[in-house]
């Protein structure tokens, strides 16, 4: 369901054996839904990650990449 603003209250999530980062993947499709479709030019996303977020690295260089491209995509239509 599209919404105006996504929150994340962490980056980890529980994969039925344990904790873990959320994946690129699964980040995009959630951080995605931020944005209504030929309502919102744009879409917020907050994380409230406390302590818990990792320094600055690839996999968030390449979410920031994913999110800029859905970003386009909003513009777009």
């Amino acid at each position: 369901m599209p919404a105006k603003c996504v929150v994340f209250s962490g980056i980890r999530k529980h994969d039925g054996h344990a904790f873990r980062n959320l994946l690129p993947g699964e980040y995009t499709q959630m951080a995605g839904r931020a944005g209504r479709r030929g309502l919102d030019t744009t879409g917020t996303v907050i994380i409230l990650g406390g302590d818990e977020l990792p320094s600055v690295s690839a996999p968030l260089r390449s979410i920031r990449a994913k999110l800029m491209m859905i970003r386009r995509k909003i513009l777009q239509t």
